[in-house]
């Protein structure tokens, strides 16, 4: 059995693989891992082996690959969830226009702390860009 069939084997037997799988293709380092650092090397193989990443890429949905690809452009998980994919009663954090600037705020405004202005991260504390972290593209 050659490396990467064992390598493959392991993580398929791993509970959280399936779990996992986009984050670990998206990740690198060996991670994420178990924690205990049982499947760290094979998970750093399959992020540094150009077939096993093609391996990789096919046990991910195409929904999980794109909700990914969004979330690496985002300074931080936190944010990319209070921007995206917030419910009703979640935290939203969005751009407005205050004073003719864009500016990101805190867009609960029924709720106390609603249209609370944020120049910082309020989870990772980096600076916030001046334009969405993701700009749309636009079709004809």
């Amino acid at each position: 059995m050659s490396n990467c069939e064992k390598y493959k084997k392991d993580l398929e037997s791993w509970k959280a693989f399936e779990t996992l799988s986009g984050l670990i293709f998206h990740g690198s380092d060996g991670l994420p891992c178990d924690g205990e650092g049982i499947y760290q090397e094979s998970v750093l193989h399959v992020q540094t082996c150009k077939s096993c990443r093609s391996w990789l890429e096919e046990k991910i949905s195409s929904e999980t690959h794109s909700r990914l690809t969004k979330l690496k452009q985002y300074c931080c998980p936190v944010m990319f969830v209070a921007v995206e994919e917030n419910e009703i009663d979640q935290l939203k954090v969005g751009l407005m226009s205050f004073q003719g600037e864009s500016t990101w705020a805190v867009m609960n405004f029924n709720t106390v702390g609603g249209n609370l202005l944020l120049c910082y991260c309020p989870w990772c504390g980096k600076k916030l860009p001046n334009s969405p972290f993701i700009t749309e593209e636009k079709g004809c």
